[in-house]
C-alpha cells in the first residue's frame, strides 16, 4: 500500500527543480511531487531585483537559498498570481509579497479548505514514487500580503517590467503578469494547455471567459502557467478561442518527454518497453534491474539523439553512472539507464490524412545507419550547418529506409497491434511516432513515443513521401486542412 505522510514530514522531502526558459528567466518545481501534481513557479530577474512568481506547494529547500537569494535583501520580492494550495507554499519565505486584494485574506490564513486543498487532495496520489497526503496535517505557512497588485499597475525589476492585468475566473483575485524583456505571460491557473477549474469555490465561468477574451487581445510571445508546458503564441490563441487543434493531448507531451515516466506508464499497459533505472549526476534515483546484455544510458527529457554517444551501450553500472554524470553536467538532465535490447533500429510514423482514426495509415520502416544505433554525432551530420556541408560536398548520406513488412510482415503486425494499443490506451492522435527494436525472431521492443515527431527529419519525410505521395509541407497543410474544416 502507498504510504500515506504527515505534511511536517512531506515539507522536508526533495529539491527546487530549475530549468531555464529565456534570459533570466527559470521555471521551478518540486522534485517530490509526481509531475502530474507538480506546480511551476518561476524566478525572473532583472538588473536590480528579482521576482519569484508563485510559489508551489511548499516542499523541499528554500528557493531562495538554492538559487543564490537572499530572501530579506532588497533585491526579491514575489508575486502571488493566486491564492490556492499550490502555489503558495514557498512565499512565507521572501519578505516582500504581492497579489491582488480579493486573495489577501487566503494568504493570510492559508487552511486547507480555504486553498481547495481540502477536498481535492484526499486519498489523491500525489508524490514522485507513489504515496499520499494526510491532508489533516496540512499547515502551510501564512503569507500575508505587504502590499497589492491590480489591473493596469507594473512591477519594476530594472531592465524589465511586469505588466499586471487582473484575469479572474479561476479565483476571484487571479492575476497575470507580461515581462516586458520577453514578451513571457505568466498567468498562474487562467490559462493553461489543459484542465483550468472554472467550478470550485471562488471561480467564476463567465469572468473566466472574459479574462479569456481580453487576454487573446494582448500581445505575448508564450504564455507560461502554474501547469503543464509552456505555450507560444499560436497556440495559446487556440486554447482561449477554443479552436480545434492538431494532435495529442499536451499531458501526452509532457508525458513523453519524461521518458522513465512514459516507460512505467507503458509498462502498466502491458507494453514491451525494455526496464530501465534513472541517474542523476553519478547517483541512483531508481538503480535499474539486472540486464544480460548492459544498459543504454541517454537524458531522461532531450530528443534528437542529443547527449547519445559512441559509448552509451555499456556493461558495467559503473560506466552507466559515469555517463549520468557527463549527461548532468553537459545538458543538467538525468539519465534513463535501460536494459539494452538487440534487434535492428525502426521507427513507426503516423500522419492521419485519412481521418479513420486507427493505425491503418502507420508507416514503419527499419532505419539502418552505420552502427548499431544513431548517435549525437550522427544527427549532427543530417542538419543544420554540418548537414548543409556534406550536402554541398557531396557527402551527403541519409540512413536507410527499408518496409518492416517486406522483411519481416510478423513484426510488422505486431508493431501496428502496438500502435493501435497506444492509440486507444493513451489517447494518441493526429501525428506520432515510436521508435523501437526489431529482432530476428520478430520480438519486438518499444524504445519510446513521441506526439511532436521532428517532422523536417529524413524518415518523417520519408513516410510523407512513400506512403501519402506528398512532401511534408503538402502532408501538414492537407492534415490541418481536414482538421480545421478547410476542404471538403
Amino acid at each position: 500500500m502507498p504510504e500515506t505522510i504527515a505534511w511536517p514530514t512531506l515539507v522536508g522531502r526533495g529539491e527546487i527543480l530549475a530549468e531555464p526558459l529565456g534570459p533570466g528567466l527559470l521555471r521551478l518545481s518540486e522534485s517530490a511531487l509526481c509531475p502530474e501534481e507538480r506546480s511551476f513557479f518561476y524566478l525572473v530577474e532583472g538588473d536590480r531585483r528579482r521576482c519569484l512568481i508563485d510559489g508551489g506547494w511548499g516542499i523541499g529547500a528554500d528557493p531562495a537559498a538554492v538559487l543564490g537569494t537572499s530572501r530579506a535583501g532588497p533585491g526579491l520580492l514575489a508575486v502571488a498570481t493566486h491564492s490556492h494550495y499550490d502555489h503558495i507554499g514557498h512565499l512565507h519565505r521572501v519578505v516582500e509579497r504581492l497579489g491582488h486584494a480579493a486573495e489577501a485574506a487566503i494568504l493570510a490564513a492559508p487552511t486547507p479548505e480555504a486553498t481547495q486543498a481540502m477536498p481535492f487532495l484526499l486519498d489523491r496520489p500525489i508524490l514522485a514514487r507513489g504515496g499520499r497526503l494526510d491532508v489533516a496535517t496540512m499547515a502551510q505557512a501564512r503569507c500575508p500580503l505587504t502590499g497589492f497588485l491590480d489591473d493596469g499597475m507594473s512591477v519594476d525589476l530594472g531592465g524589465r517590467r511586469l505588466e499586471v492585468f487582473h484575469t479572474p475566473g479561476h479565483s476571484p483575485g487571479s492575476i497575470s503578469l507580461r515581462d516586458s524583456a520577453t514578451g513571457t505571460l505568466f498567468c498562474g491557473d487562467v490559462l493553461l494547455p489543459g484542465l483550468i477549474y472554472d467550478d470550485i469555490p471562488g471561480a467564476d465561468r463567465i469572468a473566466l471567459r472574459a479574462s479569456h477574451a481580453r487576454m487573446a487581445r494582448l500581445e505575448f510571445s508564450q504564455s507560461c502557467g502554474g501547469h503543464g508546458p509552456a505555450m507560444d503564441r499560436a497556440t495559446a490563441l487556440a486554447r482561449l478561442y477554443g479552436l480545434p487543434t492538431i494532435g495529442s493531448d499536451d499531458t501526452l507531451f509532457a508525458l513523453c518527454q519524461d521518458k522513465f515516466r512514459s516507460g512505467a506508464v507503458l509498462a502498466a499497459l502491458g507494453l514491451p518497453v525494455p526496464p530501465a533505472g534513472l541517474a542523476r549526476g553519478g547517483a541512483w534515483i531508481v538503480p535499474p534491474p539486472p540486464a544480460p546484455q548492459g544498459w543504454f544510458v541517454k537524458p531522461n527529457r532531450l530528443g534528437a539523439k542529443i547527449g547519445i554517444w559512441s559509448g552509451s551501450h555499456c556493461t558495467d553500472p559503473a560506466a552507466a553512472l559515469d555517463l549520468s554524470r557527463r549527461i548532468q553536467a553537459a545538458y543538467g538532465d538525468d539519465a534513463i539507464v535501460q536494459a539494452y535490447v538487440p534487434g535492428r533500429n525502426a521507427r513507426a510514423s503516423f500522419l492521419d490524412l485519412g481521418g479513420r482514426g486507427d493505425a491503418g495509415d502507420l508507416g514503419l520502416s527499419f532505419v539502418d545507419s552505420s552502427g548499431d544505433f544513431q548517435t549525437m554525432a550522427d544527427s549532427i551530420a543530417l542538419y543544420g550547418e554540418a548537414g548543409a556541408a556534406h550536402r554541398a560536398a557531396g557527402t551527403y548520406r541519409e540512413p536507410g529506409l527499408v518496409p518492416v513488412a517486406a522483411f519481416q510482415p510478423r513484426a510488422d503486425a505486431r508493431v501496428r497491434a502496438l500502435a493501435a494499443a497506444l492509440m486507444q490506451g493513451l489517447g494518441l492522435r493526429d501525428v506520432f511516432s515510436i521508435d523501437l527494436r526489431i529482432e530476428p525472431d520478430d520480438t519486438v521492443h518499444l524504445i519510446e513515443f513521441e506526439i511532436c515527431p521532428g517532422l523536417p527529419c529524413f524518415d518523417f519525410e520519408g513516410y510523407c513521401r512513400d506512403h501519402w505521395s506528398m512532401t511534408l509541407a503538402e502532408a501538414m497543410a492537407s492534415m490541418a486542412a481536414r482538421r480545421l474544416g478547410l476542404s471538403a
